[in-house]
Formats: C-alpha cells, sequence, structure tokens
C-alpha cells in the first residue's frame, strides 16, 4: 500500500488503512509497475509450469527407457551378429561337406568306371586327394597319378568279371591240375609226382 503514499493525501490513506485492517479478502496492488498478476493468469501460469514439468518428467523417463533400449538394442545387435557369424560358420562347413561329398563320389565313380577298381577303398590311401581337383565334371591332377597306381599296384584294378584267381567267393581259383581248392594236397591228386 506504500505506493499510493504519492498518489493520494495522507489523510485519505490513514482512511484507507484504517479500513483495510484485518481485512484479508482485499489486497491492494500497483499495477502499473507490473508487479500485480490476475488470479486467473497466475492459475494459468501455474498450469503451464505444471504441465511442462510433467511433461520435462515423461521425457526424463524417455530418456531413460531410450537409454535402456540402446544398451538391450546394443545387446541385441551383438546376439545377432554373433548369430549371423555362426550361421555364416556353418553354411560354409555345410557347403565345404556338400563339396567333399560330392567330390568323393565323382572320385570313387571315376575310380570304377575308368579305371576299373576292384575297390575303391584300397585305391584311396594311394591318392594325393588333396592335389586332386573337380571342375566341370573332370578330374585334374587325378590321372597322373592313376598311371602310376595302375602300374605299381595292378592287382587293384581289372574287370572282376573276368578276373580269375583272387580266391574270393566270387572269383574262385581256376582249375589246375593239383585240384582247385586243395593246395596241401597236390601230390595225391597229381599222378606226376608220385
Amino acid at each position: 500500500m506504500e505506493f499510493l503514499k504519492q498518489h493520494i493525501t495522507p489523510e485519505l490513506y490513514q482512511q484507507l488503512e484504517e479500513a483495510l485492517k484485518g481485512n484479508d479478502k482485499v489486497k491492494l496492488g500497483n499495477l502499473a509497475d507490473g508487479s500485480y498478476v490476475s488470479k486467473r493468469k497466475y492459475d494459468d501460469e501455474a498450469q503451464k509450469v505444471a504441465d511442462l514439468t510433467a511433461q520435462i518428467a515423461e521425457r526424463d523417463k524417455q530418456i531413460v527407457s531410450l537409454g535402456k533400449s540402446a544398451s538391450d538394442n546394443d545387446e541385441l545387435q551383438k546376439q545377432i551378429k554373433a548369430l549371423q557369424e555362426a550361421n555364416d560358420i556353418a553354411t560354409k562347413e555345410w557347403q565345404a561337406k556338400i563339396e567333399k561329398q560330392a567330390f568323393d563320389f565323382a572320385l570313387t565313380s571315376e575310380l570304377k568306371d575308368k579305371y576299373h577298381a576292384k575297390d575303391v577303398i584300397s585305391v584311396l590311401p594311394h591318392l594325393k586327394t588333396d592335389v586332386i581337383t573337380l571342375k566341370d565334371g573332370k578330374f585334374l591332377g587325378l590321372d597322373e597319378q592313376m598311371s602310376e597306381i595302375v602300374v605299381s599296384k595292378g592287382f587293384l584294378f581289372g574287370d572282376d568279371t573276368t578276373a580269375q584267381g583272387t580266391g574270393s567267393p566270387a572269383n574262385p581259383p581256376a582249375p589246375n591240375d593239383g585240384g582247385a581248392w586243395d593246395f596241401n594236397f597236390i601230390a595225391v591228386n597229381n599222378p606226376t609226382t608220385k
């Protein structure tokens, strides 16, 4: 109320002061200096502050949530990357197995069909398969090795239907003068040794 002293007489100021003494329903303020704000304007501004404070709190929660998501996302990205790497390795291993299986099948067929191997499993240890390659259905490096093996291990090759004397039940030994299966008793069956 002090701001009124310079605008009204001292007697009027004293009367106003006595009239408003103890009255809490009337408050005086100087609107000219801007220090007074109406209740409605104050309430509106207070509501805006409350809304903005709530929005800030919500943003803080979102930032924390995003921080967690980002760390979870990093973990998830690491897991995805690890799974992709494991899948790539498994795919390469699977592809290598398929290629090896195709190579082995083609080599077995080549040894049987072209070189007439009687027992492919017996021929394979004599081959250096690491220098043999299969390209467009043709073997590179096989003929050179097989030319030596056929000469040095000829008993592993030939036509099973015409071979005789191997001692297997499918190819019994050819009969001879001393008897087909009785090698210990040749003298008994051979009249020239008596």
